[in-house]
């Protein structure tokens, strides 16, 4: 038995009361991530509506629904395609054999008009824009560049992210 799944094993065999959702969700939050898709997968096949708070996209593409939340405001909410369709960002991954130089070129890269994103995934980047014209003209210089390799992707719920919490305002400071 993985640390904490006594806490939740009893939630699972009986009815918990709605005062009793906070200590659910405690729970969930305290068993490992295996455990807890297991214990969500199941409570979600009984009928039950599960809450997951997460920053890891991987856990969020497994949820029917997902909302961006930033700030107390609502960014974002549906199917995961929906938050992707939504976003209307065209993305390109750019890489080199070994990675190098590319934190440099993010850095240019950023500046340009018509690319809203660059972000760094291991030995790549994603640069993305939500006018994909203007995307296609800043990227054009260096699409021959040697040493770079530009693979047309669709965007994932990462980009969608880092995308939408560059554009909020911390309204809290």
């Amino acid at each position: 038995m993985r640390s904490g799944d006594h806490l939740l094993d009893g939630a699972l065999h009986q009815q918990v009361p709605i005062g009793d959702v906070s200590n659910l969700m405690a729970a969930l939050g305290l068993i490992h991530v295996v455990g807890r898709d297991q214990h969500g997968e199941t409570l979600a096949g009984e009928g039950l509506t599960v809450l997951v708070s997460t920053h890891y996209m991987d856990e969020a593409e497994r949820c029917h629904e997902i909302a961006y939340i930033a700030y107390g405001d609502l960014l974002v909410h549906g199917t995961v395609e929906q938050v992707i369709a939504a976003s209307h960002l065209t993305t390109y991954a750019v890489s080199t054999a070994d990675g190098t130089g590319l934190a440099k070129f993010a850095e240019e890269l950023a500046t340009r008009p018509g690319i809203d994103m660059v972000a760094p995934f291991g030995t790549s980047l994603h640069v993305s824009g939500r006018d994909q014209a203007a995307l296609e003209a800043a990227v054009a210089p260096d699409r021959n560049r040697p040493g770079l390799t530009w693979t047309h992707s669709q965007p994932t719920l990462e980009d969608v992210f880092i995308d939408l919490m560059a554009k909020s305002q911390d309204n809290f400071q």
